[in-house]
């Protein structure tokens, strides 16, 4: 985390000072659960149940259809993220906001006779200051691990298998997302409902970084998600694993094999988006000659050998197959059309109907929205592609920056 000057700390006070006022600014991405004690009871609940799931028989056709695991996922990690940030403001020294969200002892009870509920998972302590509870999310790397937990979690939860032997895992990290449910939604509501939200402009925005999306490494260097995802499987793999996404979203009767696979795809698209509207936004050149391993010049030179390695596979398998010669030679320049922002939102909120159609086989999306079928579908074949382009360049020009072609 980058140090915080006196300057710096002062002009985020002020910004805090500011938006306590704004009563049209956002809130958490987990306000739900804000908005009274019958929904903090009843995402507790959900929590209970979540821990009960790996060891029962799973009904997949009902209250356990793979989709409502997903978006009860969902909300887990906007809940861990939302306060994870909120831990950084309170790091950052904000007196103000500490004063509106920490009690005293008669104060509290007092606040629990109004509301007529009072925490079961946090400590009078906790209660009295809940943002003392977030300070286990004090490091990054705790902050992922928490994040990697809540993964595992769901893929237990989608597959089929009853193992006891994962109860270390599960209840103590179903214990935690409780207390963090309790402390968040005190804090939210000693705030006061649609008065602030200290993520949208304190915390850099969707335009910038999105955390659940990438870690620090990967925003320091969003090539890195790149190499990652071209390097865990062929151009042609991709492409065929969207197609077969695709196609059990579009048919009647149909879905997807391995939801588990399916998310993961989900997730390494949602990334991809997040790193190329970097490198689109910022112009980020690839040092394509960077060793990529010990025995191979640059990752052009693995994907070759790779290739090479297995010719029974034919000679399509990092090729890219709709492009023009206008887009391969300048990738960066046309992703940046579709990489806008509002384009970035479309296609995000596309690949979260994507996942419902494609968990479900009693409902399809050939009959709903077509922005969200053949449309959806060609622009993200073709940022795959585009992608691939960047760090693999094509035809005489490889390994030339777009500018150097340009002045050729």
């Amino acid at each position: 985390m980058r140090k915080i000057t006196k300057t710096s700390h002062k002009t985020k006070h002020m910004e805090t000072i500011h938006h306590l006022t704004d009563h049209e600014s956002h809130k958490w991405k987990t306000s739900d659960i804000f908005s009274g004690t019958s929904n903090l009871i009843n995402r507790l609940k959900i929590i209970e149940e979540w821990t009960e799931i790996p060891f029962i028989k799973r009904d997949f056709y009902g209250k356990h259809q793979p989709h409502t695991l997903l978006y009860q996922h969902e909300i887990m990690l906007d809940l861990l993220n939302d306060s994870y940030h909120f831990h950084q403001l309170m790091i950052a020294g904000d007196e103000k906001l500490l004063d509106l969200i920490t009690l005293t002892p008669h104060q509290m009870k007092l606040e629990g006779e109004m509301l007529g509920y009072s925490p079961e998972y946090l400590s009078e302590e906790e209660i009295i200051n809940p943002s003392q509870y977030l300070s286990i999310l004090n490091k990054e790397e705790v902050f992922n691990e928490y994040k990697e937990y809540l993964h595992v979690w769901l893929g237990i939860n989608l597959s089929e298998s009853t193992d006891g032997s994962i109860c270390g895992l599960i209840f103590p990290i179903a214990n935690i997302m409780k207390r963090l449910t309790e402390a968040a939604w005190l804090i939210n509501h000693r705030i006061g409902k649609n008065r602030i939200n200290f993520l949208h402009d304190q915390i850099s925005s969707f335009k910038d970084t999105d955390p659940l999306l990438l870690n620090t490494n990967q925003i320091t260097d969003p090539y890195s998600v790149l190499l990652d995802f071209y390097g865990g499987a062929s151009l042609n793999a991709h492409r065929k694993d969207l197609l077969d996404w695709f196609k059990a979203c579009m048919t009647d009767g149909q879905k997807v094999e391995k939801p588990s696979d399916m998310l993961f795809l989900y997730e390494q698209l949602t990334q991809l988006l997040q790193a190329t509207y970097f490198i689109t936004k910022h112009k980020i050149p690839f040092v394509s000659n960077k060793p990529y391993t010990s025995t191979t010049p640059s990752f052009a030179h693995w994907i070759k050998k790779v290739d090479a390695k297995y010719p029974e596979r034919g000679n399509m398998q990092y090729q890219p197959t709709i492009l023009s010669t206008e887009e391969l030679l300048y990738p960066l320049k046309s992703l940046q059309p579709i990489l806008t922002i509002e384009n970035i939102k479309h296609l995000r909120y596309g690949l979260k109907e994507w996942l419902y159609f494609g968990f479900t086989d009693s409902d399809f999306l050939g009959v709903t929205d077509a922005k969200y079928g053949f449309e959806l579908y060609d622009q993200l074949l073709k940022i795959i592609e585009l992608g691939f382009v960047l760090v693999v360049p094509q035809g005489s020009d490889a390994g030339l920056t777009e500018d150097e072609v340009s002045h050729d």
